[in-house]
């Protein structure tokens, strides 16, 4: 009997003290500088971590992270890599950084020239024929 209550007390006390080591929040939304528009699937992870996660349809993102203070990595096609550093996580608060990116556009200075022939032997080419010919043909 005098196990048990000293397992149940140890395991009350391990439970109350994983409940004063909590996590803070960081949130916020991913838009694009020249439309306005949200940037849905950016990634946003604390650099150096594997924390993060992804922006979803309307372009917000929120995840947990334990109390510091970090630079945070937005990345997303197209656009340059974008990095805050100093943002200050707190236990049980919220922290909202949005990222407003602009869109990179490379030109690679290419002409790109697509060629083709019509293959003549098939059924839809004999159709082709008779359709564009002036004389009445069979």
């Amino acid at each position: 009997m005098y196990i048990l209550k000293t397992t149940l007390i140890s395991c009350l006390l391990l439970l109350s003290c994983s409940l004063f080591a909590q996590n803070g929040v960081i949130k916020g939304k991913m838009i694009d500088s020249e439309s306005g528009e949200e940037l849905i699937g950016a990634n946003v992870v604390i650099e150096g971590t594997t924390t993060g996660t992804s922006s979803d349809i309307d372009g917000n993102y929120q995840f947990q992270a334990e109390p510091g203070t970090y630079t945070l990595l937005a990345t997303y096609i197209g656009y340059p890599d974008m990095k805050v550093t100093g943002v200050e996580v707190k236990a049980g608060e919220t922290t909202t950084i949005d990222f407003v990116m602009k869109e990179q556009v490379a030109e690679l200075g290419l002409d790109i020239v697509v060629e083709a022939e019509m293959l003549k032997n098939n059924e839809n080419a004999m159709l082709a024929l008779q359709r564009k010919s002036d004389k009445v043909q069979d």
